[in-house]
Parts: C-alpha cells; structure tokens; sequence
C-alpha cells in the first residue's frame, strides 16, 4: 500500500499493524514530514511487538503519485489537499 502524503506515518503503521499488507511505501514532498516519520518509525519499533513489525515499511521523498510506479502496491491513500 502506499500512503501519499503521510505527515507523521501513522496511517502507514496503523495499516501495517492490521496484518494486511506486506509493504507499506509512504511518500510525502516534505522534508520535515519525512523527519517526523522516521523519528516515529523508530520509536515505534523500539518499543511495540505489534504485528507491523511483519511488514516492510518506508518513507520517500518525493512528488505524491507520480513517485509510485510499482504495480505491487493495492491500494493508495491519498491525503494531499487537491486545488480545484
């Protein structure tokens, strides 16, 4: 799955904690929130046994959907705020 947008990571974890994904690909075109992330990540892993730890969880910088071009990802959450 990959959650575009992903501010802080816990979408991603949240859905890797569910047991349903092998891969979580979170991608988000803020430094900071890239920074949030892995800092939760770690502590995250550093002190939980639950069940994410079975899936293979990253974060990119990057330009929302036009960085995924795996085909292996089922779902998308997209939570960018669209200009209209």
């Amino acid at each position: 799955m990959a959650d575009i947008g992903y501010d802080h990571g816990l979408l991603s974890f949240g859905l890797a904690a569910s047991g349903i994904y092998s891969r979580a690909l979170g991608i988000n075109v803020s430094m900071q929130a890239l920074e949030n992330a892995l800092a939760n990540q770690h502590h995250i892993y550093k002190h939980s046994s639950s069940s994410h730890k079975n899936c293979t969880i990253e974060f990119q910088f990057g330009n929302g959907s036009e960085t995924v071009k795996d085909s292996t990802l089922d779902v998308v959450c997209d939570g960018v705020p669209q200009s209209f």
